[in-house]
């Protein structure tokens, strides 16, 4: 699951607003909205097209600055993102999301140390009511510098800012399956199902590992059975048949040996119906 990037998504300007606009203005502001648009539903091209409309007529305004660099970053092409992104901040030193975006551009690309220097600086605006996303950009930023304890730390502290963050939850229970910390990982795997993240497949697909891990047998079934009715066709559907697969293998194995009068608990898992 990836890191979340934060998209400016600011409405049109209220109808006060509006009557103060120059026609050039206005004509903008249409352009940043509906390149706004093409970001929210993806399609990166629609949106570049307009909102490089939108920057013409408007190259100072820190949001289309900001939306633009989006775009490009989505469009892979890093090193526009960037420029756009710095001018973005160098135009609204205030703008907290462009900031955290850069940051987030930055890890990216693997600049690391100015990622962290902008993500600080996202911490320090008191006002920004979005910290959750920054403490867990900082737990990607510490897991790509191989310090899981840090990671961990941060993770925490983004699940303590807003409890529903799912993402930060499956990255916690990430960190609790490689620690053999099972029980940890399935409440995590388990929160990280909630909410927005309901359609996500990967937080199932693990809880289902953690119960195998765990000897939970039907629980495991269950969660890759229901990856396999609702992600048909998928990556990671395909990943659920073939530990499917296994896990029915083994229980016949152990259904055989069982009635051949012998006991193999400990040798293959054991089922917990």
């Amino acid at each position: 699951m990836r890191y979340l990037i934060i998209l400016i998504l600011l409405a049109a300007c209220a109808s006060s607003e509006k009557n103060t606009l120059s026609k050039t203005e206005k004509k903008a502001e249409v352009y940043y909205n509906q390149g706004t648009r093409g970001l929210v539903e993806k399609n990166y091209s629609a949106a570049i097209r307009n909102l490089v409309e939108a920057y013409k007529l408007k190259p100072e305004d820190s949001r289309i600055r900001n939306n633009l660099g989006m775009a490009f970053f989505f469009k892979k092409k890093p090193k526009l993102a960037l420029g756009h992104l710095k001018k973005a901040v160098e135009l609204d030193p205030k703008n907290t999301q462009a900031i955290l975006n850069l940051a987030t551009v930055y890890m990216e690309v693997g600049q690391y140390d100015l990622a962290e220097k902008n993500f600080k600086v996202v911490l320090d605006d008191l006002t920004f009511e979005q910290q959750f996303r920054t403490y867990y950009n900082l737990g990607v930023l510490s897991l790509k510098k191989n310090d899981n304890r840090q990671a961990q730390n941060f993770f925490r502290q983004a699940v303590s800012e807003n409890e529903a963050y799912c993402p930060a939850h499956f990255q916690l229970g990430q960190i609790y399956y490689r620690g053999a910390r099972y029980e940890d990982a399935l409440s995590s795997f388990k929160n990280a199902s909630k909410g927005v993240c309901y359609e996500n497949p990967e937080p199932i697909y693990y809880s289902a590992l953690t119960h195998i891990k765990l000897d939970q047998v039907a629980s495991a079934k269950e969660k890759l059975e229901d990856i396999i009715g609702r992600f048909q066709g998928s990556p990671i559907a395909k990943s659920a048949q073939k530990q499917l697969r296994t896990l029915n293998r083994k229980l016949r194995q152990y259904e055989a040996r069982v009635m051949q009068g012998e006991d193999p608990y400990g040798q293959i898992l054991t089922p917990d119906f």
